[in-house]
C-alpha cells in the first residue's frame, strides 16, 4: 500500500510530460461531436467520461488557474461548460495529433483494450454503489473508478522501463509490490498525485491511492474510498468482499442487481466502441496494459517524410485555433496544446512590442503576475529570448558556452518559471525578413531530463511556434477589420444619436422650466419643494444621459464618493426606502474617497441597487450602505461601495441575468435593473461582486477604479 506522498522527484519529472494515449474509438467519437455545433455539454461530458486519458486532460485544464478562479470542478459537465467547446476541440485535436504522429508513442506495442474495459467496469460499478449507498456522489464515484489505474498510463508514458515491468507482471494484484520494489512508489500513488494537482475539495485522490489496500486497512478510510475499493474488488474477483456490509452499510444481496445492470451497461458501451476481448476469446480482458516483449523501433524517416508529417500535424490544430474569437482564448488554447503535445507545463508567452523594440510578458493567458510585468530589450547580449530572435532558432540555457552565458534576466525568468533551465522558441511567420512577421517568443521552463526529451522534438516546436504566430496575426488582422466596420457603424449611430438627443432635449427643457414656475408659486418651507428638487435632479441626469448618446465621453472630473452616497440617500430615502419600512444603516469611510469615473454612472448604479432592495423588501427590512478606500484587487487600487439588504435573496432568473454577457441577455424583464448595473460597472472598468442567499439577503460590492496606472518590471 502506498504510504506517502509526494512522489520521488524523478518520477514526478517523468510523468509531468507523459503523453497518455486515449481510447481511439472514444477519441474518434469525440472528434465528430466537437465538430457539430449542436452537440450539448451533456453529450460531450458523457463521451469524455468513457476515457481516463481524455477525462484527466479535461479535468486538469478546467482546474488550472486559467479557468478555476476560486471554484473547483469535479463534475465533467461543469468542466465542459467552463472550458467551452472551443477549448475541448483544441484538447481533442491535440490528442488526435499526438496519437497519430508522435513517434515516441508508437515506439512500442501496447494493447490497452483490457485496461479500458477494466476502468469502465470499475467506474460503472462505483456509480451503481454510490447510488445505492448514497455514501458519495455518483459523479465522484464514477470518476474514481475511471481514473483509479491512471497511474499505470502515466508511468508507461513517462518511464520507458515501466513497459518491462508490465510485461513480466502476471496480474494486477502483483503489480503494486513489483512497482514498489523497482521505483519506490506505486501506480496508485502516481494517479493520486495527478488528482492532487487539481486541488479538489474531495477524497477522490485518497480513493485512488487506497484502492489496493487490504480489507482491514480500507475499513478505516472515508466512504468514497471504501466504495471504490468494493467496486474494484467486485470487478477483479467477480464477487463482493465478505466485509461489504461493514464497509458500505448495506446487505450485499441488495447490491447484486444494480451491479449486474452496471456490468451490462459496460458490455453495451464496449460493444458500441469496440473495446474489450476479441470476439473469439472466452478469457476476460486483462486489467493491465499488455505490452509486447520487444518494442517496435521507429523507422528512419526521410526529410520529405518529416516535412509531410509536420504539415499534417499542424493542419488540424490550425483549423481549431482559427475558430477562436479572442486573444485570451488563443493563448489558453496554445498553452493547453503545448501541454498535451510536448508535456510543457511551465511556459510564458513574450509578445513583441514594435513601438519600444522589446518583448513584454503577455497580459493574458493566465500568466503569473511577475511574468506579465516583464520587459526584455531586443539586445541578444542581454537575454536568451532576444538571442533566439536574432538567430531565428530555438535557444536553450542547457547549451550555453563560455561566450554565451546566461544573463541575470534569464536567471530571473528561470526562477519565475520554477525550472532548472530555459528554452526560448521565436514565434514568427517567416525567416530572413528582419523583425517582420515576429509575434514574440515562447519561453519554456524545463528540467534537464525534460530538455533531453523535448530537444528531440525541436522541429515540432518550431512549427508549433510558427502556427502560434500565424494564428495570432490572423486574429489581429481580423480584429482590425472588425474594428473598422464597428467604427463605421458607430459613426452612423452617432449621427442618429445626435438627432435623437436634440429632439429629446426640447421636452425635457420644457418640463424643467415648468417645474421652476411651480417652485416660484409655492411658499417657502413647503414639503413639495423637496420633491420638486428630486424631480429636477432626475431631469438633469436624464438630460446628461441623452446628451451623452450623441457626443464622445469626456474626461471625468474627480468626485467624492462619500458625498455622492449622502446626496443619493437624501434624494431617495424618504421617497423610495422609508415608505416601505426600510431603515438605512450608513457606514462611510472616515476620510473622503476621490474617484474619476463617471459620477452619473455611479448614481445610476446606486439608484438601481436601491430600487432592487426596495422591491425585495416590500414589508420592510434593513439596508446597509458602506464605503471603503484602498481596496486592492488584481494589482489595482479601487474604492469600494457596498449595498447589502436582509431580504429574501435574488431569484434564479435574476442571478442568471447577472451571469450573462450584455449582448446575450435572457428573455424577460426581471433583473433588468441589475443587468444595467453590471453593464455600467463594466463601462467604467470596475468590478461587481454579488453575494446572495435564499432567505438571508443580498450584498453588492462595487469596486470603482481610483488608480489606473500599471507597473512593469524591466529586465536590464
Amino acid at each position: 500500500m502506498p504510504r506517502s506522498l509526494p512522489l520521488a522527484p524523478d518520477i514526478v519529472t517523468a510523468i509531468e510530460s507523459a503523453a497518455i494515449p486515449p481510447v481511439p474509438q472514444v477519441l474518434l467519437r469525440l472528434l465528430e461531436a466537437v465538430e457539430n455545433d449542436g452537440t450539448s455539454a451533456e453529450t460531450l461530458a458523457d463521451l469524455i467520461t468513457r476515457d481516463p486519458a481524455i477525462a484527466a486532460r479535461v479535468l486538469t485544464a478546467a482546474n488550472s488557474a486559467a479557468f478555476r478562479r476560486g471554484r473547483e470542478f469535479a463534475r465533467m459537465k461543469d468542466c465542459v461548460q467552463v472550458l467551452g467547446t472551443r477549448i475541448i476541440r483544441t484538447i481533442t485535436t491535440c490528442l488526435a495529433v499526438q496519437q497519430t504522429f508522435d513517434p515516441l508513442s508508437r515506439s512500442m506495442q501496447v494493447d490497452l483494450s483490457g485496461f479500458w474495459h477494466h476502468s469502465l467496469s470499475v467506474a460503472e460499478a462505483a456509480r451503481a454503489l454510490a447510488i445505492e449507498t448514497r455514501a458519495a456522489t455518483s459523479e465522484e464515484a464514477y470518476l474514481g473508478g475511471l481514473l483509479h489505474d491512471l497511474g499505470e498510463l502515466l508511468l508507461l508514458a513517462g518511464l520507458p522501463e515501466y513497459a518491462e515491468v508490465l510485461a513480466m507482471c502476471p496480474d494486477e494484484a502483483s503489480l503494486p509490490q513489483l512497482e514498489q520494489l523497482l521505483f519506490g512508489s506505486e501506480h496508485a500513488a502516481t494517479g493520486a498525485w495527478l488528482v492532487d494537482q487539481w486541488h479538489l475539495n474531495s477524497t477522490l485522490a485518497d480513493a485512488i491511492l487506497f484502492h489496493h489496500c487490504d480489507e482491514t486497512e480500507i475499513a478505516t478510510a472515508d466512504p468514497l474510498s471504501r466504495l471504490l475499493w468494493v467496486a474494484h474488488y467486485w470487478i477483479s474477483a467477480g464477487e463482493l468482499p465478505p466485509t461489504t456490509a461493514t464497509l458500505l452499510g448495506l446487505n450485499p444481496d441488495d447490491l447484486l442487481e444494480s451491479l449486474t445492470k452496471a456490468q451490462e451497461r459496460v458490455e453495451q458501451i464496449a460493444m458500441a466502441l469496440g473495446i474489450g476481448a476479441a470476439p473469439d476469446s472466452q478469457a476476460p480482458p486483462s486489467a493491465l496494459p499488455v505490452v509486447a516483449a520487444h518494442g517496435l523501433p521507429a523507422a528512419p524517416e526521410s526529410a520529405v517524410a518529416a516535412v509531410v508529417r509536420d504539415l499534417a500535424l499542424m493542419r488540424p490544430l490550425q483549423s481549431s485555433l482559427f475558430e477562436l474569437e479572442t486573444d485570451v482564448e488563443i493563448l489558453l488554447s496554445l498553452r493547453e496544446s503545448a501541454r498535451i503535445l510536448f508535456g510543457l507545463n511551465r511556459l510564458v508567452f513574450l509578445e513583441y512590442d514594435p513601438a519600444n523594440n522589446c518583448l513584454r510578458g503577455a497580459r493574458n493567458g493566465n500568466q503569473p503576475a511577475l511574468l506579465r510585468q516583464l520587459i526584455i530589450p531586443l539586445d541578444p547580449a542581454r537575454s536568451l529570448a532576444a538571442r533566439a530572435i536574432q538567430l531565428e532558432q530555438p535557444c536553450a540555457s542547457f547549451e550555453q558556452t563560455e561566450t554565451t552565458t546566461l544573463t541575470l534576466g534569464d536567471v530571473q525568468l528561470i526562477r519565475g518559471l520554477d525550472a532548472e533551465g530555459l528554452l526560448c522558441v521565436p514565434m514568427r511567420t517567416n525567416k530572413g525578413q528582419g523583425l517582420d512577421g515576429l509575434v514574440g517568443v515562447i519561453a519554456i521552463g524545463l528540467s534537464t531530463s525534460q530538455y533531453a526529451r523535448v530537444s528531440k522534438r525541436v522541429t515540432w516546436l518550431v512549427n508549433f511556434a510558427r502556427l502560434a504566430a500565424t494564428t495570432i496575426i490572423a486574429w489581429r488582422e481580423s480584429r482590425q477589420h472588425c474594428d473598422s466596420i464597428a467604427a463605421n457603424v458607430a459613426g452612423r449611430f452617432e449621427q442618429q444619436a445626435r438627432r435623437v438627443a436634440h429632439e429629446a432635449g426640447n421636452p425635457l427643457g420644457i418640463i424643467k422650466n415648468y417645474l421652476t414656475l411651480i417652485e416660484r408659486k409655492l411658499p417657502d418651507g413647503s414639503p413639495v419643494l423637496a420633491e420638486l428638487a428630486i424631480l429636477g435632479e432626475e431631469i438633469d441626469r436624464v438630460s446628461r444621459i441623452v446628451e451623452s448618446m450623441g457626443t464622445p465621453p469626456s474626461a471625468a472630473a474627480q468626485t467624492d464618493l462619500n458625498a455622492l452616497v449622502r446626496e443619493m440617500l437624501n434624494l431617495y430615502d424618504k421617497a423610495l426606502l422609508a415608505p416601505r419600512g426600510i431603515s438605512v444603516e450608513l457606514n462611510l469611510a472616515a476620510a473622503s474617497i476621490s474617484f474619476a469615473s463617471n459620477a452619473d454612472a455611479i448614481k445610476q448604479v446606486l439608484l438601481n441597487l436601491f430600487k432592487n432592495a426596495a422591491n425585495a423588501m416590500q414589508d420592510g427590512g434593513k439596508l446597509a450602505v458602506a464605503t471603503a478606500a484602498e481596496v486592492f484587487e488584481g494589482g489595482r487600487r479601487f474604492a469600494e461601495l457596498r449595498v447589502a439588504d436582509n431580504g429574501p435573496g435574488l431569484p434564479p432568473d435574476v442571478r442568471q441575468r447577472l451571469g450573462h454577457h450584455p449582448g446575450e441577455q435572457p428573455a424577460g424583464r426581471n433583473g433588468i435593473g441589475l443587468s444595467i448595473v453590471a453593464n455600467l460597472v463594466a463601462d467604467f472598468d470596475g468590478k461587481l461582486i454579488c453575494t446572495t442567499q435564499a432567505g438571508a439577503g443580498t450584498s453588492f460590492s462595487v469596486l470603482i477604479p481610483t488608480d489606473t496606472s500599471n507597473t512593469s518590471l524591466e529586465i536590464r
